[in-house]
């Protein structure tokens, strides 16, 4: 698992690393108004590649790797699931190619639908279209091969950003187009898998236990990308790009808790599944071990970055964008708030509580739709960062009551906890002294101390690895 998650870390650091070090770029040569042009149509295309194919990932792990399944029963699966897969694709596609015209005025309003709209839409299928080669490669424990498409497909998108915004001088266009062009450049690496599978036969009896699977996925998918991008619709429709452009870069600072959080959920996720699928004393036993060990740590990793916001969004971002730095703390405690959310919407996934799994992911949309718009006029990027604080803790505060939860908060944790709200507070009024300075060395220390820890933990959990 640690070699894994070394493998998965690697891409991921390089693209966020390269985002981070490119933000101070994007904030020189575009205005807050064009940089949240920007982010606006990235968040609408978030949306897009989870609703061409809502959940997608989880049925592949669910119905296709299994450890218990016969070569047979795994080529009947796979088959079914491919037809399935492309089904919706087409289904998907052709209503929100249909609808651009419609769907793009309400949600990117004084943005051109052509080309914004249909190259967020075309970069949605090939990534969805690359997904049963990579859930294979995370099931099998391939992550070497995983690393090496993620880092290629990074280092193009980068390159093909970079040479639009500064030799083509596209503006906000140049970060979309980076992205539709890595796929496109990648396409002979993944697409023959997906042919492939939907040449295999078909197991027709198998559909009807899919669809539970399928139909949470939507919501789901949904709620997984509003509560990380709706928000700049809101404040676009409410506010105005301006304000988009300073929430955005804001969000880019606080986004470290996320990105290892998704790194990590790479293995997360099937070991999850996979210590479910016998509900035996022991794996739940490991199950617990790996969640405090992981919460533990990011309740660490986020009290370090609320408490240094002020300082980071000063060296990295310069004074047009001083405003964002506000808010930072209050979207570092959201996402850390999205761990014990993936955890649970995991452990729900794997043990068949998909109505839970959905009715939470109403909820949780609910509360953020309501509290961004009751906020956001009076507030602005503050309403928008407390509503996702709001949203993520209600939907955490739901999923934590079922009584199939076999996760817990104990004692360390708890501590943690306090020590991340004092961090958000202090990182809202003490500016960036000496005195912050200080005390982000000591939580830092602190923080290498957990992930010490959490690495001894991840080394006794390898016996659960994803089956090959």
């Amino acid at each position: 698992m640690r070699a894994n998650l070394a493998w998965y870390t690697v891409p991921r650091l390089l693209s966020r690393g390269s985002a981070l070090l490119l933000l101070p770029v994007y904030t020189r040569v575009l205005s807050p108004a064009d940089l949240g042009a920007a982010m606006v149509v990235l968040a609408v295309g978030g949306v897009l590649s989870l609703v061409v194919a809502p959940g997608i990932d989880a049925v592949y792990f669910r119905w296709v790797h299994q450890p218990s399944a016969s070569a047979d029963e795994r080529t009947g699966r796979t088959g079914t699931v491919a037809a399935a897969h492309f089904g919706m694709l087409v289904l998907t596609v052709g209503a929100l190619a249909g609808g651009a015209g419609t769907i793009s005025a309400w949600l990117l309003p004084g943005i051109p639908a052509w080309p914004l709209f249909h190259l967020i839409l075309a970069t949605a299928v090939l990534g969805s279209i690359a997904v049963p080669r990579q859930t294979a490669w995370r099931a099998e424990g391939r992550a070497e091969r995983f690393a090496a498409f993620e880092m290629v497909y990074s280092a193009t998108a980068i390159a093909v950003t970079l040479m639009a915004l500064f030799v083509g001088r596209l503006g906000a266009l140049s970060l979309v187009l980076g992205n539709f062009v890595a796929w496109v450049v990648l396409l002979p690496w993944y697409a023959g898998q997906f042919i492939r599978d939907l040449r295999r036969g078909w197991d027709v009896s198998l559909v009807s236990s899919m669809v539970p699977l399928v139909l949470v996925g939507l919501p789901l998918a949904l709620s997984s990308w509003a509560l990380s991008a709706l928000d700049r619709i809101f404040l676009n429709r409410l506010a105005g790009t301006l304000e988009v452009g300073l929430f955005s870069a804001a969000a880019q600072v606080g986004s470290g808790i996320t990105l290892f959080a998704i790194i990590l959920n790479k293995e997360w996720q099937p070991t999850i599944f996979n210590l479910l699928r016998n509900g035996k004393d022991g794996e739940i036993e490991a199950l617990r071990r790996l969640w405090t060990g992981s919460f533990s740590v990011f309740l660490a990793f986020g009290s370090v970055l609320a408490v240094i916001a002020r300082l980071v969004v000063d060296v990295v971002l310069g004074e047009e964008f001083v405003a964002s730095a506000t808010i930072v703390p209050l979207i570092v405690l959201a996402a850390v708030l999205r761990v014990p959310r993936v955890f649970m919407v995991n452990v729900g996934l794997a043990s068949g509580r998909t109505r839970d799994v959905a009715i939470e992911s109403v909820l949780s949309v609910a509360v953020f739709i309501v509290a961004n718009l009751a906020l956001i006029p009076s507030f602005g990027i503050l309403g928008a960062a407390l509503a996702g604080v709001l949203a993520h803790g209600a939907g955490v505060l739901f999923l934590f009551s079922r009584r199939w939860n076999v996760l817990g908060v104990n004692r360390h944790m708890g501590i943690w906890g306090v020590v991340l709200i004092s961090s958000v507070v202090l990182g809202n009024v003490a500016g960036d002294g000496g005195f912050v300075k200080l005390a982000g060395m000591v939580v830092g220390a602190f923080f290498v101390r957990e992930v010490a820890a959490y690495w001894l933990v991840l080394g006794a959990l390898s016996q659960y690895k994803s089956v090959r």
